[in-house]
């Protein structure tokens, strides 16, 4: 299991770190009490991988999927930057993805997780 880090591609290094860290906090702060897998993940592996997110139409259109009540996956978070900072901007989406082989011989993926799961591995790593 590893809670992805999507981040805006247009920031610069250091706020892409920073953003990370904004949306990790949130993200544990609000799924503290998920007894299963963010519970699992935060006290047995806690791998994060920073990933480019793309500009703020993708950005956005990634956080709407991720974090809409009817359509959500996996557990995930947005974290958009204050006004005055960068004009309340969509910076980060955190997901926490188990393992492929977490569902190996036990459940079908349906469509949406094949998707998450496809975009995990298609993502480009962030450089900092």
């Amino acid at each position: 299991m590893k809670l992805y880090v999507f981040v805006h591609s247009h920031l610069s290094s250091a706020q892409k770190a920073v953003q990370a860290v904004h949306v990790a906090v949130e993200f544990m702060r609000r799924h503290h009490n998920n007894r299963d897998a963010v519970t699992k993940w935060a006290r047995f592996e806690q791998t994060v991988i920073l990933v480019e997110g793309g500009n703020s139409q993708q950005l956005s259109l990634l956080g709407q999927t991720a974090v809409h009540p009817m359509q959500r996956v996996f557990p995930a978070e947005v974290f958009y930057e204050d006004a005055d900072t960068l004009n309340s901007m969509m910076t980060a989406v955190a997901v926490l993805v188990p393992d492929i082989d977490d569902y190996s011989g036990v459940y079908e993926l349906n469509q949406k997780e094949r998707l998450v799961h496809e975009a995990c591995a298609g993502a480009s790593l962030v450089r900092v």
